[in-house]
């Protein structure tokens, strides 16, 4: 019988990196970034909103952590990063 040589290989995580924390005026509107490694395309999935994007404005009224999850093309999740958004 012959002997075949299998190599599994891990694909490269997916990571996301993210905007630094920042401090906003009270009625203020703060900008939240994230990017996307590992991968080709990427999904930004927040957990205060339903649309996807990389960028994303926000109106908070009290001091707030935004999370974000970069989803790749192959539906690959990296792990979350948060931004803190202060208000003055």
């Amino acid at each position: 019988s012959k002997m075949c040589k299998l190599t599994v290989t891990q694909p490269v995580p997916i990571t996301v990196s993210v905007s630094s924390d920042t401090l906003i005026c009270q009625n203020g509107t703060g900008y939240l970034s994230a990017q996307g490694s590992g991968g080709t395309t990427y999904l930004y999935n927040w957990d205060f909103i339903g649309n996807t994007n990389a960028n994303q404005s926000i109106n908070p009224i009290v001091n707030t952590t935004y999370t974000v999850i970069a989803e790749s093309e192959n539906g690959c999740l990296s792990l979350p990063n948060s931004i803190d958004v202060a208000i003055r």
